[in-house]
């Protein structure tokens, strides 16, 4: 619905401003509204088209990162996290040994790494950090991969000269099995906006500042407009949209005499 009404409002627009330009300059009425109506048609074209793109870009970002998000809650309770990340790297050919739910050993080019999954908290802790290493040390690996939802990288500063440690996060994680196609199965809750969303938008107590702004600007336009009949509905117009958006409640929220603190 917004966008409609967006590219409605962005034709039309265009169309008035074409159309004085062509009046102004050629004395033509005719000529200038079929002129006019040629370019506005392929403006509103061209706006539908820019905001479908964009919508189309956002929703699959806003997907992705719902996706994200689910695998993170995935691995947060996971029962096995390690049986997911042994087919992730056997993938990328690693010589890969589950030592529990939680840790793994991984060979390759006769490098051995110890595999440690961290998901139980929301970042990675200095503790966590020295128990990994530790672990690593006792397994006899020259190097350690870390895998959590976020991490302090000044962790990794400090300890670097101790073993060498690859962060890797969920985003990555998520990029790395999709690449594999060893993504598990993700039910992200996905919110939608319908067009009683759109419509609350349009006509929110927010959008009474910009209506008004229209109204008037379309009557100082009048005075010197060669269709005043043309800025005079447009300015009625935009003060009816900028009224019930100031004075309706149905697409306003309205206070509770209730907060939570």
């Amino acid at each position: 619905m917004a966008k409609i009404l967006n590219t409605l409002l962005g034709t039309l627009s265009v169309f008035f401003v074409c159309y004085l330009w062509i009046v102004y300059c050629l004395k033509d009425s005719l000529l200038a509204s079929g002129l006019a109506a040629i370019v506005a048609s392929a403006s509103g074209y061209l706006l539908f088209r820019m905001q479908t793109e964009l919508d189309v870009r956002k929703s699959q970002k806003k997907m992705k990162l719902n996706q994200i998000t689910a695998l993170d809650e995935f691995l947060r309770f996971g029962k096995d996290n390690a049986l997911l990340f042994e087919q992730l790297l056997s993938y990328y050919r690693f010589d890969v040994k589950k030592t529990d739910p939680d840790n793994l050993i991984a060979i390759k080019n006769n490098t051995k790494s110890y595999v440690a999954l961290r998901y139980t908290s929301d970042t990675v802790t200095k503790e966590q950090l020295t128990c990994a290493i530790v672990d690593a040390k006792r397994a006899e690996c020259e190097k350690l991969f870390l895998f959590a939802h976020k991490m302090d990288k000044s962790l990794i500063v400090q300890t670097e000269n101790v073993m060498p440690i690859t962060f890797v996060d969920v985003a990555n994680v998520y990029a790395l099995l999709e690449q594999a196609d060893k993504l598990p199965q993700l039910n992200p809750t996905k919110k939608r906006k319908g067009a009683h969303i759109a419509i609350k938008y349009v006509f929110s107590r927010k959008r009474f500042g910009l209506y008004l702004a229209t109204t008037l600007f379309m009557l100082a336009l009048s005075v010197v407009s060669y269709i005043k009949w043309y800025t005079l509905s447009w300015a009625t117009v935009s003060l009816v949209a900028a009224l019930y958006s100031l004075l309706n409640r149905r697409f306003n929220t309205q206070p509770t005499s209730v907060t939570l603190n």
